[in-house]
């Protein structure tokens, strides 16, 4: 007599377990960060400006801010780490030139 084992209501071995894709890991774009800083002869008063580049060398991002001249570094180190931070934040990878100004 041949019986139907495991056809009904048996273990089957097939398991319904849902597989959830992971998502998609890319690499992060690499952006170039540098500053501008543009000052007049007898101006108390600087423009900096940061601008973020990506690989070819188009700018994607920039943002500039004014300050006096006598306080210059004091003010542009906290925005610059702002900008810097906030790019990081969106997921780009930063490298900055500016380190040996």
């Amino acid at each position: 007599m041949i019986t139907a084992r495991g056809l009904i209501g048996g273990d089957t071995g097939v398991t319904t377990r849902r597989i959830t894709p992971q998502p998609i890991e890319r690499p992060k774009q690499i952006v170039t960060v540098r500053r501008r800083i543009n000052t007049s002869p007898g101006d108390l008063f600087a423009t900096v400006t940061f601008e973020a580049l990506d690989q070819a060398g188009a700018v994607i991002r920039a943002e500039s801010m004014r300050t006096r001249q006598p306080v210059m570094l004091s003010a542009i180190i906290p925005r610059e780490q702002d900008f810097v931070d906030g790019l990081a934040a969106e997921g780009y990878k930063v490298k900055t030139n500016f380190k040996g100004e």
